[in-house]
C-alpha cells in the first residue's frame, strides 16, 4: 500500500504529512485528520502502523463527509485494521487493470 502525497474524500483534497507534530494537541495519537485546513498527518512509523493510521484518518475523513459528527474510536479502529488486512492480503484488488486491443478487459486465468 502506498501513502500518497494526497488523498481526495468528496470534494475536498487533504494533504497527506508524515510528521512527529500533531497539531490538534492529542496525546498518545499517531495520526490525525485537520478538516478546516485538509491536512491529515501521520507520524513516522514502521510501514505497517503508517499505512493503519492513515485508513483510520481516511475513515474519520469519510465519516465526516458523510455527515457523522460522532465518530466511534474503536470502531473507527477496527475499521482501519480490517481495511488494512484486505488491502494486504488481497494486492490483485486495487492492481491496474490490463487491456487487450485496447477495448477488453482481461480476467486472469488462476489455473483452476
Amino acid at each position: 500500500m502506498n501513502i500518497p502525497k494526497s488523498i481526495k474524500i468528496g470534494g475536498a483534497v487533504y494533504t497527506v504529512e508524515i510528521t512527529d507534530r500533531l497539531d490538534l494537541g492529542k496525546v498518545n495519537y499517531s495520526g490525525e485528520i485537520d478538516y478546516v485546513n485538509l491536512v491529515i498527518r501521520v507520524c513516522p512509523n514502521a510501514e505497517g502502523k503508517m499505512e493503519v493510521d492513515l485508513l483510520h484518518e481516511l475513515l474519520h475523513g469519510i465519516a465526516d463527509f458523510m455527515g457523522y459528527a460522532n465518530h466511534d474510536e474503536k470502531r473507527i479502529d477496527e475499521l482501519a485494521h480490517a481495511l488494512h488486512m484486505v488491502i494486504t492480503d488481497n494486492p490483485e484488488l486495487f492492481a491496474a487493470k490490463r487491456e487487450t486491443a485496447g477495448q477488453e478487459w482481461v480476467k486472469e486465468e488462476t489455473g483452476a
